[in-house]
C-alpha cells in the first residue's frame, strides 16, 4: 500500500530497523547530511522498499541499503509526487505558471500534461490520485482540477457547489469513493470540508462541527 506524507521543510522519517526484534527509531534528513534534495518538497512517497521524493529530478532513498539514488529529467517534475495503480509516478509542479501541468513516469520516460489556467498566479497546493486513477489538483484561487482519460475537467464556484475557490489540502476517501477538500475565504470562521461523491459536491462548514483553527489543513492521508 502506497503511503503519502506532507511536508513543510525537513523530512523526519521513522524507521522499523527489524521487523522480528519492533526495533523503531527516528532519523533526521536533510540536504546537508543526505541525498535529500530540497527543503521545499511538499511530499513523499513510500513504494516498497523505497522512498521516492521529488524535486528537479526523482530521489530514491533504498531504506534496507540505506542508499540514495537520483533520476534525471529535462525540466523540473515538482514539488508534489502521488503512485497510480500501475506503480507509474506522477507529479505535480506548484509553480506560478499559466497552466497546470502533470508529469507521468512509467519507469521508462516522462509524460506530461497540461491544462491552461485563467490566473496565471494562483498556486497549486496538493496533489492526490484516487483508487479510480483521477488525479485532484487544489488550487488557492480556481478551486479544483481532475484529470483522468477524458481529459481535464475544473470544479469552482461557477459551476458546482463548492464552497470558495481558494483550497488548501484535499484527501482521498477510497472506502466511501469521496474526495475531501479544504476550502476557506480566508478566515477560520468560513472554512468547510467540500466533499464531492462523484456526481455532486456538499460542504460540511467547520463551525457547525467545532473546527475553529485553519492549522488543521496540514492534515493528511497516510
Amino acid at each position: 500500500m502506497k503511503k503519502i506524507i506532507n511536508i513543510l521543510s525537513l523530512i523526519v522519517i521513522l524507521f522499523i530497523d527489524n521487523v522480528y526484534s519492533q526495533s523503531v527509531y527516528w532519523r533526521q534528513f536533510t540536504p546537508n547530511n543526505s541525498g535529500y534534495p530540497s527543503r521545499y518538497n511538499k511530499s513523499i512517497v513510500f513504494l516498497g522498499d523505497s522512498l521516492l521524493v521529488p524535486s528537479n529530478k526523482i530521489t530514491i532513498f533504498e531504506i534496507s541499503k540505506g542508499n540514495w539514488k537520483t533520476l534525471w529529467f529535462d525540466s523540473p517534475v515538482g514539488s508534489f509526487i502521488d503512485l497510480d495503480h500501475n506503480n507509474h509516478v506522477w507529479f505535480m509542479s506548484n509553480s506560478w505558471s499559466n497552466e497546470v501541468r502533470l508529469i507521468e513516469y512509467d519507469w521508462i520516460s516522462p509524460k506530461n500534461y497540461s491544462y491552461p489556467r485563467s490566473k496565471g498566479g494562483e498556486h497549486l497546493l496538493s496533489f492526490r490520485i484516487d483508487k479510480y486513477n483521477n488525479k485532484w489538483i487544489v488550487s488557492d484561487d480556481e478551486g479544483v482540477y481532475r484529470y483522468n482519460k477524458n481529459g481535464w475537467t475544473k470544479f469552482d464556484t461557477i459551476n458546482s457547489n463548492i464552497y470558495s475557490n481558494f483550497c488548501e489540502n484535499i484527501f482521498i476517501n477510497d472506502i466511501k469513493n469521496e474526495v475531501w477538500v479544504i476550502s476557506s475565504k480566508w478566515n477560520p470562521t468560513s472554512t468547510a470540508f467540500s466533499i464531492f461523491n462523484g456526481q455532486s459536491w456538499k460542504n460540511i462548514y467547520w463551525q457547525e462541527i467545532g473546527l475553529y483553527n485553519r492549522e488543521y489543513s496540514y492534515v493528511s492521508n497516510l
